[in-house]
Order: structure tokens, then sequence, then C-alpha cells
């Protein structure tokens, strides 16, 4: 078997922060660093939000930082990392990562040049659909403890339009 140099592959010199947890973030951040580039992959103090053996797959030849995104400290280390990135990827929930401080549309309003790429899976604003899965699932008499198993079991998203929802 043959070795190939890292500098010979065709993203070595690009520069990723992966936000990302679960899936979706993690697994395109790791095409990417397959490809040469240089991922670093964000996981809060306490580990990775989801503790599953897949995360030896999804997060190889990343760089695994610990921050707390949610002390000004962490914050400014992610902005720091942000700052020299090329490309930032993250699959939070619509908006969370721009409450923390980390807003995409600002970041390529200063630097146009910067690639994001937001993947937040099930969680798309309800308002695009009407009305919010919970008031139609309330409307339907499940209670919001139904509810809340329901979407944190990935059964239903919180934004899915009426018409998918059960009757």
């Amino acid at each position: 078997m043959t070795s190939i140099a890292r500098s010979t592959l065709p993203l070595s010199g690009v520069r990723v922060v992966d936000f990302g947890q679960y899936i979706a973030g993690p697994a395109v951040a790791m095409i990417l660093g397959d490809l040469g580039a240089t991922v670093v992959h964000i996981d809060p103090p306490s580990g990775p939000l989801w503790d599953n053996p897949a995360n030896a797959i999804l997060n190889r030849n990343k760089l695994i930082v610990a921050l707390d995104l949610k002390t000004e400290k962490g914050l400014l280390e992610a902005k720091a990392l942000v700052a020299k990135a090329d490309i930032v990827i993250e699959n939070f929930r619509p908006g969370v990562l721009a409450r923390l401080g980390i807003d995409f549309s600002t970041l390529r309003k200063s630097r146009p040049e910067l690639i994001t790429l937001s993947i937040p899976g099930f969680a798309t604003p309800a308002e695009k659909y009407g009305a919010s899965t919970r008031a139609v699932l309330r409307d339907l008499n499940y209670t919001d403890n139904e509810i809340d198993r329901l979407i944190a079991s990935g059964t239903i998203s919180e934004s899915w339009s009426a018409e998918y929802l059960p009757s």
C-alpha cells in the first residue's frame, strides 16, 4: 500500500471549523479532512453530544477542541478559529450559532470568500410551513410530554407542516 502525502491532496491548505454534532455536519467535515483539509472539530467540554462509536470514524483526520461556547472565553476562542477558517460547518437548530455570537450572514459580509454550511436536519423553521407541529399535535390531544418524546425520538420534527402529521 502506498502512502499519499497530505500536502498532495486536493484540499491541502484549506482550513475548516466543524461545529457539527451527531452525523450530518461531522460527515461533511470528515470528507473535507479526507481530501486534505485541516479540520478543527469543536465539542462541548463534556464531550460529543452523541456518545457513539461512529464518532471515531466521523472525527477522523480532525483536531478535536473542547470549547464551552456559552462562556466568553470559549466564544472568543471559537471566533479566533473562525477568523482563520476558509469553511465553517454547523448543524445546530436554526439560529443557535447566531444566538451564541457567531452569525454566518455577518461573517460573510466581512469575509465574502468564507464558505459557510448549515445543515440543521429536521429543524427547519415552522413559519415557512404554517402551523407549528406543537400546535397541531395539541389540537389532536397530545400532551406536551408526548410531543417532547416524539420530537426527541426523531419520529416527528418540531417544524413539519400540518399535512405530514398524524390525524
